[in-house]
């Protein structure tokens, strides 16, 4: 993904599908009866590790770091 940025078509895309993916699984975990307070955490920790991902891939690629505020 060198070169891309969140408002590339290409990224857009894999972050709604990685959002649906996510939907899907937390669907599946309420159908478990799964409590909501572990569905949420679940939910927080696979975003987080996707942009430590994609974090980790720009600056891999040569991307600059975005400053935290």
């Amino acid at each position: 993904m060198q070169g891309k940025s969140v408002g590339d078509d290409q990224v857009q895309s894999l972050i709604e599908l990685l959002g649906v993916n996510l939907q899907d699984k937390a669907q599946r975990l309420r159908d478990r009866e799964i409590p909501l307070e572990l569905i949420e955490e679940y939910t927080r920790a696979a975003a987080e590790s996707v942009m430590l991902q994609m974090h980790a891939l720009r600056i891999a690629t040569g991307g600059e770091a975005e400053p935290h505020p």
